[in-house]
């Protein structure tokens, strides 16, 4: 019982969702950048540069951190 509270206490502490990624890169000298955001405010500029990179949009949900693209038409992969 011991080792199931102390298994339990490590995995609660070692376990935060709120950490950023590490700094190790695959490349070192690869270009590398963090945005910080509330997520409605990046879920809502995700949404913008989508449509100003016309990719069509077939719903945001801010609040709910959805941004969901339509489905292109076969034609567009083509380079019609």
């Amino acid at each position: 019982m011991r080792l199931v509270r102390l298994a339990l206490a490590v995995v609660l502490v070692g376990c935060r969702p709120d950490t950023t990624r590490p700094t190790i890169v695959p490349v070192p000298e690869a270009a590398s950048t963090e945005i910080r955001l509330v997520p409605q405010e990046a879920t809502n500029r995700l949404a913008e540069a989508m449509v100003a990179d016309s990719i069509p949009l077939a719903r945001v949900r801010a609040r709910r951190r959805i941004v969901a693209a339509s489905s292109f038409p076969l034609w567009s992969a083509a380079g019609d």
